[in-house]
């Protein structure tokens, strides 16, 4: 099915999600950037979706779109660590997942500051790793973790 752009995407997802029980929580991830607007916020804070913040591929920063969008945001969030070039990676790591290949510990800092904006907030958020992101889901998720249980 092809979307010409927002306003059917929001229209055509608004009808799909209506058809969802409602003791079901939803979230949504798009890849479309030119979706991450006022208007899109705005249908998820109605509907109370989930976004989906995608840091890698071609998406922008997570932080620069949270921030910029803050006040819509009253729900449980998913942050996907995916890393920029798969291909890249997977050329580097050589089917190994075991190291960091591409640390990316500015991003981290950048996430660590918006959980704890969230756990603020007491909303919820579900943080997803790729290895791809830096080379091994596993030891990204660790040093997440001890950045996010430091004293600040």
């Amino acid at each position: 099915m092809k979307i010409t752009g927002l306003k059917e995407f929001i229209k055509k997802f608004r009808a799909f999600s209506l058809s969802i029980p409602r003791d079901h929580n939803i979230a949504i991830e798009t890849r479309n950037p030119n979706y991450l607007n006022r208007s899109y916020f705005q249908f998820l804070n109605e509907m109370q979706i989930s976004p989906v913040f995608v840091q890698g591929y071609y998406m922008p920063a997570i932080k620069d779109i949270y921030y910029h969008f803050r006040d819509l945001i009253n729900v449980p969030v998913v942050i996907r660590l995916m890393g920029p070039d798969r291909q890249k990676i997977e050329s580097l790591s050589q089917g190994s997942w075991d190291k960091i290949i591409i640390p990316k510990d500015g991003e981290l800092a950048d996430i660590t500051k918006i959980i704890d904006d969230l756990d603020k907030r007491s909303i919820k958020v579900f943080v997803n790793v790729n290895n791809h992101y830096e080379g091994s889901a596993p030891l990204t998720i660790r040093k997440l973790q001890e950045l996010v249980s430091r004293p600040r």
